[in-house]
């Protein structure tokens, strides 16, 4: 039900906002931006229900204020570059950020790494 009512809101403002002719497709970015953000509090706010699961907002949001401040400073720190390298600056940073929050730790990638080998 969480998907269904995160697709409702942002069908409904993918209506609006895609039919503004100043925003059109910048539009049709935010509508879909913001239904993926309402299917996600949705869903942390479900884990949260169960008192098994400890799980707070922090989970959640750092990553996307991390993800809303690479998009300001991406532009700045990588204007002008080759796409490989924007790219792997990109990477580099949102990486930096999330080791910075611990978001992600080096103990995940030695996870990954033992699941890939099993492969």
């Amino acid at each position: 039900m969480n998907s269904i009512y995160g697709g409702i809101g942002k069908l409904f403002l993918l209506f609006f906002l895609a039919s503004q002719p100043a925003i059109q497709e910048k539009g049709a970015i935010i509508a879909i931006g913001f239904g993926v953000l309402i299917t996600s509090f949705l869903h942390i706010a479900s884990i949260r229900q169960q008192k098994k699961i400890n799980v707070g907002f922090r989970f959640f949001v750092l990553p996307y204020g991390i993800f809303i401040l690479t998009c300001f400073v991406q532009p700045i720190i990588a204007a002008g570059m080759p796409l490989i390298v924007s790219v792997a600056i990109t990477i580099g940073f949102v990486l930096l950020l999330l080791f910075i929050t611990k978001q992600i730790r080096f103990n995940d990638f030695h996870y990954l790494r033992s699941i890939f080998s099993r492969s």
